[in-house]
């Protein structure tokens, strides 16, 4: 046994995944443990509408992200020399930057926002208020995604640590303040100052960033990470309509009292898929370093097991909790209902963690393109399941239909990658 703890503390992926995971869980147990503090401070249509917009700030933010946090990952290993690496960053970041500009310029010159709040809300909301936040909101998610994406990249850990805890302590502390003092708006109080001290938080750390760049434009690695992160672009452009459309209909069909239940049953069940996150950051740089496409598969296999049964046995403690602060009155008999919902919602975090174990391959393997011929048909699968089953079913139609595309989503990408493995495998040298 001992022999056994020896060999794990020496491996890198081992090492590196508890020095950010044991960050995330003090991240992750304070936002389940604030919860309850969220709601009381919360109404329930208030709560139910800050879900939506949080789960739309989050969608967009990966399309105006451009997939170039992959890119990043991807060609930042490619290259041994300094300078390269640096005039990378420079050159992703110079994309990335102009890009922002101009479409948040002609998103919001030309009240485009407006319209697509008109479609996607049934209830009046006080968007003037809410806009130029959301619009902060999606820049600071796509900025907090680039950084952290380098430093787990570049394998700057104790900078992920300083990070995150600045983001638990500062963010949480000020919101939760402010809410209880001032008593007005919740949803516009949250949003604001949220993305006001995360987007400071990020300002602070973004000079490391810059430290580790070189001002130079490359036109060919321009070029390089565009093919990369064009199918990443896409899949998040098809991911609209996949992440949002059970809110969507839910918000059509249904009440914002429907909507903070399952934003309830997905802000718990989310443990999952964050605990994955930390994972998969720490994983994937080892994983597109190793030249050994068999080993990576051996790897992956093993790794995929013992995920599962990690998250089975954290969906059971899960389920247990929910329904302890619910007999105990810690969050309020009137979110009762998220409790059966529950563990549709876990299973299918289960399933959406363990897919980019598989579409992995696809980022190694230079075959993108593949997410884009997965992702149109089920996104369009999605949609119609939602316009069938949320105005029968309600947040149980939700959920069903979220399981059933994502179930699909993680055969196709099991089935797929299996496939082009069994074509590479032959010119693989074994180690």
């Amino acid at each position: 046994m001992i022999e056994v703890i020896k060999k794990y503390r020496k491996n890198v992926l081992v090492r590196n995944y508890f020095k950010i995971f044991s960050i995330d869980v003090i991240a992750k147990s304070a936002n389940i443990i604030l919860l309850p503090v969220f709601l009381k401070l919360m109404t329930q249509e208030e709560y139910g509408l800050y879900g939506y917009l949080i789960s739309i700030i989050g969608t967009f933010s990966l399309v105006f992200n451009l997939g170039l946090y992959v890119a990043q990952s991807k060609l930042y290993h490619d290259y041994s020399d300094p300078v390269k690496k640096g005039a990378l960053l420079f050159t992703i970041n110079v994309i990335l930057i102009v890009f922002i500009l101009i479409f948040l310029f002609g998103l919001y010159a030309f009240d485009i926002d407006y319209k697509i709040v008109l479609f996607l809300f049934k209830t009046p909301v006080n968007y003037n208020v809410y806009r130029p936040f959301i619009a902060l909101g999606i820049v600071v998610s796509v900025y907090s995604l680039m950084l952290l994406n380098f430093f787990l990249t570049s394998e700057k850990i104790k900078m992920v640590q300083f990070y995150n805890v600045s983001r638990i302590l500062l963010v949480n502390g000020t919101v939760l303040g402010l809410l209880y003092y001032l008593k007005y708006d919740s949803v516009g109080i949250r949003l604001k100052y949220s993305n006001i001290i995360e987007g400071i938080i990020i300002i602070l750390f973004l000079p490391y960033y810059f430290n580790a760049m070189k001002l130079k434009f490359d036109f060919n690695i321009a070029i390089k990470a565009l093919k990369i992160s064009f199918p990443i672009l896409v899949s998040a452009i098809i991911g609209i309509f996949i992440n949002l459309s059970d809110r969507f209909f839910l918000e059509k069909y249904g009440t914002l009292k429907d909507l903070s239940i399952y934003n309830l049953s997905a802000s718990i069940a989310s443990v999952i898929p964050f605990v994955f996150a930390a994972f998969q950051n720490v994983w994937l740089p080892q994983f597109l370093k190793e030249k050994d496409v068999k080993l990576n598969k051996q790897r992956t296999k093993k790794m995929v097991v013992l995920l599962l049964v990690f998250f089975a046995i954290t969906s059971i403690a899960i389920m247990i909790a929910l329904k302890t602060m619910l007999v105990l009155n810690i969050i309020d008999k009137k979110y009762e209902m998220a409790l059966p919902l529950l563990p549709l919602v876990l299973t299918t975090c289960i399933i959406t963690s363990i897919t980019p174990m598989f579409s992995n391959h696809f980022i190694y393997m230079e075959k993108l393109y593949l997410i884009i011929i997965i992702g149109i048909p089920f996104a369009a699968i999605g949609v119609m399941l939602n316009i069938k089953l949320v105005p029968l079913y309600n947040v149980y139609g939700a959920a069903i239909s979220s399981l059933i595309v994502n179930t699909g989503y993680l055969v196709s990408y099991f089935l797929l990658s299996n496939f082009y493995y069994k074509k590479l495998v032959p010119n693989t040298v074994e180690k």
